[in-house]
């Protein structure tokens, strides 16, 4: 793997930082949208079933795995908040939005088609 400043690893490509792999999905404001190469951790969304993500088990979870991240040389000032749509599947926004280092993909993300094009 050659050396690349992240923000310029092409679509699709994988790339190797803080001790994980993971792969470009989208460029947003000029940063890098990515997701872990490897299946992250299997683990249940909550484990008292609320599917409000502000709650949930996982968001532990996120955060363990983040601070694993600096760890191994992360700073804050390496990422940016994400601003999660916490949209449900049937359009309806109670949940609102809610800003994270370490997300999850929402359904509109996962399904997005990504290319080789960069913008």
């Amino acid at each position: 793997m050659k050396n690349l400043p992240v923000r310029s690893v092409p679509y699709g490509t994988a790339f190797k930082v803080f001790g994980d792999e993971f792969i470009a999905l989208d460029y947003i404001d000029g940063a890098v949208l990515a997701i872990r190469k490897e299946v992250w951790k299997r683990a249940p969304f909550d484990k008292a079933g609320c599917n409000d993500l502000r709650k949930a088990s996982v968001l532990s979870e996120l955060t363990d795995y983040f601070r694993g991240l600096m760890e191994h040389g992360l700073t804050e000032n390496d990422t940016r908040i994400a601003t999660v749509d916490l949209k449900a599947t049937d359009g309806t926004r109670e949940y609102g939005t809610f800003g994270m280092r370490a997300a999850l993909l929402t359904l509109e993300q996962y399904g997005k088609p990504y290319s080789n094009n960069q913008k």
